[in-house]
């Protein structure tokens, strides 16, 4: 886990905040996941979270 300002644990966001976060629309962020492009974790049936941080450097990493 790359989060670590003040050694608390980063939390998990949902789709609509990680778009936000991003700058970009819940359809992008679904492309996205839908391509392995950033990651995320599925709790249940239906409920996907991400983590920012790994998000971010996902992100990074794909662009370098």
């Amino acid at each position: 886990m790359l989060h670590d300002p003040d050694n608390e644990p980063e939390a998990y966001v949902n789709r609509d905040e990680m778009a936000r976060r991003l700058g970009v629309s819940v359809s992008l962020v679904d492309q996205m996941v839908a391509r392995n492009e950033i990651p995320s974790v599925t709790w249940g049936r239906r409920t996907r979270r991400f983590l920012p941080s790994e998000v971010i450097a996902a992100l990074k990493e794909r662009d370098t």
